[in-house]
């Protein structure tokens, strides 16, 4: 980028080579970056002859060794690399270089190089970090460094005009380290929940409720309060299940927001512990979201960070390290306990619950949810990879819309890779096999894992995916099918040899019992599975291989991952008659699949 040219506007010359790159983002200056960090020309102003920079075209590499989006400190960070000696430097007219009395040469130089760049209207700050300057630069301070000057733009050395950063600390502030670019990147994704619940806990009303119609006072009304963090831009938040676990209302309130909204629990995991929110906001309405951190980039001793509404109190964080990760092997279906949890000394309290735990890239690690109440400095947090694992259920078509996609797909950002297949499904028929990476939906490049489930729940009935298969890239047509067309009645009496249906109402009032309870046996076919092992009509099917038996496509759908002749484990109660008494008996049966 070497130019020598009269400005004749000014009168200036220019001969000086200029350059912009970015340096670590940890305090420390350890070298150049490794990309090119300046793309850039130098335009031609029609009618005043001269050659000037324009920022406009100015773009910092996305990362590299020297740190991410060219910053420094949070900050971009301007490069001026000084002519040398038997070059012509930058110069005000009737003046050579050095000849100005203050200062050495090169610090001469910088000055003078820096007046004309803040002279110039057009010479605008680059808007990455949300670090913005009204009016463009109005004066600009140089430093040296190892005979390189690095004119800083925006450190607060010598700046007029720059919008303060948060809380009225400029970027160049010695307290502006990682935590604090954490914490602001992250906390307008952490949301406050508050949750109504009508609860009926005495048995003496419940039994005047039934038996009298009538009630001695109003249904109990209880409200608490948890996190969240949002991991969509289109408004879908996560949270812990014990939040919003039978909460009649939802509503969550924004970090930037003194109006709460409405949500609704879209889909849990009991298991996990998680909870899927979808926020009910204006439309085209976008919100800033947190991103996840690959599944198992974790160093135990790093630096982690809490989030969180502990007590009510929102918006509050705390510091610690990654204490502990997992200490067992992941185990594909159980409810996770203590040992599966990651444990962090940052201080999580009643409330923290569904908060995020992040890192200082500012990426989730982790889920707050617990406590040891005993203990000082133990908490615990749900780890980014089972949230990962779980997030392909609770986000899938399946999950949201009742629509049959039939893949798993994993990532928690790209690459989102194909991990299994069901057998018949429409991705088999599409033709995706396991190993495939997806790069676009419709046309739509891919950021995050969640950002696929939900191009993919908001298809109509058909989508096109990019697909990646080893060197070679296709386009796969996928056609979603609703589950109830699938796994219905017919389909459990092909697989099973019975026919289920929901318990019926006055059966469930009978036995005091939520009707969702299972699936009631209608009839069993003479000489099948189902009367092999011992089902008979009337038995009600809690759970199919220990998962909850609420509905029939729930069912189904666990069936169709088995193959025939493999062998699944029924739940099962019994209603028997004893004199006037109608008791229940729990059993368990095994039958072989058709």
């Amino acid at each position: 980028m070497k130019r020598e040219t009269m400005m004749k506007d000014e009168g200036w010359k220019w001969a000086g080579t200029a350059s912009c790159s970015a340096w670590c983002t940890n305090g420390r200056f350890m070298g150049r970056q490794v990309f090119q960090s300046m793309d850039t020309h130098w335009d031609h102003e029609p009618g005043r002859g001269a050659l000037t920079p324009t920022l406009s075209h100015l773009r910092f590499a996305a990362e590299g060794e020297g740190g991410r989006d060219g910053r420094f400190m949070g900050s971009p960070l301007f490069q001026i690399d000084l002519p040398t000696d038997d070059e012509p430097a930058l110069c005000p007219p009737g003046e050579t270089p050095g000849s100005t009395a203050g200062g050495t040469p090169a610090a001469t130089d910088a000055r003078w190089m820096a007046r004309w760049i803040a002279s110039r209207s057009h010479f605008r700050a680059p808007r990455q970090g949300g670090l913005s300057v009204a009016g463009g630069l109005r004066s600009a301070g140089a430093m040296c460094w190892l005979g390189t000057v690095l004119l800083v733009g925006f450190l607060g050395m010598g700046v007029k005009g720059a919008t303060a950063a948060p809380g009225g600390a400029t970027a160049g502030d010695v307290r502006r380290d990682a935590t604090v670019s954490a914490v602001e990147r992250v906390l307008p994704a952490v949301v406050n929940i508050a949750t109504l619940t009508v609860e009926r806990a005495d048995a003496y009303e419940q039994m005047l409720r039934e038996f009298f119609g009538y009630a001695r006072r109003a249904p109990d009304t209880v409200y608490s309060s948890g996190s969240g963090v949002v991991i969509d831009e289109e408004g879908w938040v996560l949270t812990n299940f014990h939040v919003v676990r039978e909460a009649s209302r939802v509503q969550v309130l924004l970090a930037e927001s003194t109006e709460p909204l409405e949500a609704q629990v879209v889909s849990v995991s009991e298991a996990n512990d998680l909870a899927l929110l979808q926020l009910k906001a204006k439309s085209g309405q976008k919100f800033r979201a947190v991103d996840l951190a690959a599944d198992n980039d974790l160093l135990l001793g790093e630096t982690v960070l809490a989030l969180g509404n502990p007590y009510g109190l929102g918006g509050s964080v705390s510091r610690g390290i990654l204490s502990s990760k997992t200490r067992r092997q992941e185990r594909d279906g159980e409810t996770m306990e203590v040992e599966d949890w990651l444990q962090t000394d940052a201080s999580i309290n009643p409330g923290n619950s569904g908060g995020p735990l992040v890192n200082l890239r500012g990426e989730l690690i982790g889920l707050n949810v617990a406590v040891l109440a005993r203990a000082q400095g133990i908490g615990f947090a749900i780890p980014v990879k089972r949230i990962a694992a779980a997030l392909a259920q609770m986000g899938s078509p399946e999950a949201t819309r009742g629509l049959w996609f039939g893949a798993t797909v994993r990532g928690g950002r790209p690459p989102l890779v194909v991990t299994e297949i069901q057998r018949g499904s429409p991705a088999d028929t599409a033709g995706l096999e396991p190993g495939d990476e997806i790069l676009a939906v419709d046309g739509v490049g891919l950021r995050s894992q969640f950002q696929f489930l939900r191009l993919l729940g908001s298809a109509k009935s058909e989508a096109t995916l990019n697909v990646q298969r080893g060197d070679n890239r296709r386009e796969v047509q996928v056609r979603l099918l609703a589950e109830k067309s699938v796994f219905n009645a017919d389909f459990l009496r092909r697989r099973l040899g019975a026919t289920f249906e929901r318990v019926p109402d006055d059966l469930a009032r009978q036995l005091r019992i939520p009707a969702l309870t299972g699936l009631w046996v209608a009839s069993v076919e003479r000489g099948g599975s189902a009367e092999k092992a011992g089902l008979a009509r009337g038995a009600i099917v809690t759970a199919v291989d220990g998962q909850a038996a609420p509905d029939l496509v729930t069912v189904g759908r666990g069936v169709n991952r088995k193959r025939a002749g493999e062998t699944m484990v029924l739940d099962v109660l019994w209603a028997r008659r004893r004199g006037m008494v109608l008791q229940l008996q729990e059993g368990r049966v095994s039958l072989k699949l058709k």
